[in-house]
């Protein structure tokens, strides 16, 4: 998908890199998320199933009624707004942490590659975020090789970033998430590379 709409993160994450200058050919892809296309559509859908509900219970409840909406048809109006609110506005959040594409910016000579983040903003556009290989906490560290078989079969496996609280001066963490088991490991050797907490290996120039 182009990435369209790609910023930054908010203003609590200071140490987050902006992602403007980027050639894509700086770009190393190391994972690829399942079901984008079908999550995508549920995303975008959200915005035009709130308008839709929105927009037909009042008059639909008033018809049917055939009179004044009683304070019995209100709430039952408002409940249905309500929970479809509810229900999009937690799309929207896994939405907003589930990885799409997970990869790696090539540095200029002598610097660390930054990791990007690919997710997906409240209209369903992608969202990069460019983070340094510190912000990321390996979910496979210190973990035998045994287990690594387990966690891979697992639906979801979490990913932790942190960043500075502008606010507040602290750390902050952010919750992302990939499937191992469904998604395409574009390059498995650097992934679990970086799931692990092992040095990278240098990327070809």
């Amino acid at each position: 998908a182009a990435a369209r709409g790609s910023d930054a993160s908010s203003s609590a994450d200071a140490d987050v890199r902006p992602t403007r200058g980027r050639r894509e050919t700086d770009k190393h892809v190391l994972y690829r998320g399942p079901w984008l296309l079908p999550f995508r559509t549920l995303v975008r859908f959200k915005i035009f199933q709130l308008a839709g509900v929105g927009a037909a219970s009042a008059p639909l409840s008033a018809a049917l009624n055939d009179a004044p909406l009683s304070m019995t048809t209100c709430g039952a109006v408002a409940a249905v707004v309500g929970g479809s609110a509810a229900c999009s506005l937690l799309l929207q959040y896994y939405a907003s942490r589930y990885v799409g594409e997970l990869s790696l910016l090539r540095g200029a000579r002598g610097e660390a590659p930054l990791v990007r983040l690919s997710t997906m903003d409240f209209w369903g556009s992608r969202r990069d975020t460019d983070v340094r290989l510190d912000q990321i906490a390996p979910p496979l560290r210190d973990l035998p090789k045994q287990a690594y078989e387990d966690i891979a079969s697992q639906t979801f496996v979490p990913l932790d970033v942190s960043s500075r609280d502008s606010r507040g001066g602290g750390t902050v963490a952010k919750q992302h998430v990939l499937s191992l088991r469904h998604g395409n490991l574009m390059d498995k050797k650097r992934l679990f590379q970086l799931l692990t907490g092992e040095a990278l290996d240098a990327l070809e120039r």
